[in-house]
């Protein structure tokens, strides 16, 4: 069984779903709310030191370890609309996610894409994502770390962490004195955007940024990463990486095929 897990109004999950489906019957599209409003959800580890899940859906579809083959994650957050209270809905959030997250590392070998703690923050993975490309050549832009109150200069752009229900955000500052809490400043770029997509050893790739291919694989493959959309900006220096995107909002027909068929070969497995 394929199974691709997402949150509600995925396009990408569901252009993938609507695809499979005229490949096998073998694939099911599980959203976010049905894991947290699951009947039971059991996931243990046995002597042997394997682990075993078994999660029954609100509708009572049984999600079991065995019998799994594949599966696509799409999800960024959990949904915790049982809870009422803030300080509540914040650690139920987390102690969903720590379940779903361990119940991931435990079928690693069937992800379309490897879990690693890296994945568990969407700050620190961002962070860790620059120093990576870095390390592979690949050119990326001016960023500054600050939490000093000052003047915005007119070639920066500037974001601030923000932690809301879907998990830490970077929202753009608007106001010309930078705000007390932890923000990044970004050069500015001439306003020309380029987007590139990694799928497993298949890329899509703009020919302004041809030069990069391989260190893009190479940077992929560094932090494991089989499925990430790259988007580069033009700078007086070139076109260098702004930011990394594991959930885009939306692909092509044909890395949905790709994707796709690099999915069926688990099925074949």
């Amino acid at each position: 069984m394929l199974l691709i897990f997402c949150n509600t109004e995925d396009h990408v999950a569901n252009s993938l779903h609507q695809y499979l489906k005229q490949k096998t019957q073998h694939v099911r599209l599980i959203n976010a709310e049905e894991l947290v409003f699951a009947r039971s959800w059991i996931h243990q580890c046995g002597n042997d030191g394997i682990f075993d899940t078994q999660l029954i859906l609100p509708d009572g579809y049984t999600i079991s370890s065995e019998n799994i083959n594949g599966i696509f994650n799409r999800i960024r957050f959990l949904p915790t609309t049982h809870f009422i209270r803030q300080e509540d809905f914040t650690y139920a959030q987390m102690e969903f996610y720590a379940l779903y997250a361990s119940f991931l590392l435990s079928v690693n070998d069937k992800l379309f894409e490897k879990i690693h703690t890296h994945h568990l923050s969407l700050l620190e993975y961002d962070t860790y994502c620059m120093k990576m490309a870095i390390e592979t050549g690949i050119p990326v832009i001016d960023h500054c770390f600050s939490t000093m109150a000052r003047s915005i200069p007119n070639n920066e752009n500037i974001f601030v962490a923000q932690t809301t229900q879907f998990g830490i955000k970077y929202k753009k500052w608007t106001y010309t004195v930078a705000p007390d809490s932890p923000y990044i400043f970004q050069a500015k770029t001439s306003g020309q955007y380029l987007k590139a997509i990694v799928v497993g050893d298949q890329f899509i790739i703009p020919p302004e940024i041809k030069r990069l291919e391989k260190k893009i694989i190479s940077f992929a493959n560094k932090i494991s990463r089989s499925f990430m959309e790259l988007s580069f900006g033009k700078t007086t220096e070139g076109y260098k990486l702004i930011s990394t995107n594991i959930f885009p909002a939306w692909v092509p027909e044909d890395v949905i095929e790709m994707i796709a068929d690099q999915l069926i070969q688990k099925l074949k497995q």
